[in-house]
């Protein structure tokens, strides 16, 4: 039952991939076409929303740790 409720992990990988990719075509290409700074941060933002709420709600936080912890605590 308890995997059921959890939901997926949550990678960076490619999200982080995205986002420099956005932010290099809107610094590279904003000289010619200054609006594209604005689009640029934009995009940022509403990916920031979009997977802030995401995250909340339907990823589960990787664990980094173990049980040794405990063995290694006590």
């Amino acid at each position: 039952m308890d995997k059921m409720i959890e939901g997926k992990e949550f990678t960076f990988d490619d999200y982080y991939a995205n986002i420099l990719m956005i932010v290099f075509v809107s610094v590279a290409l904003c000289g010619p076409i200054p609006l594209l700074l604005f689009i640029g941060a934009v995009a940022l933002l509403s990916r920031y929303l979009f997977w802030k709420y995401y995250f909340i709600r339907f990823c589960k936080i990787t664990p980094t740790f173990d049980e040794s912890l405990n063995s290694k605590v006590s």
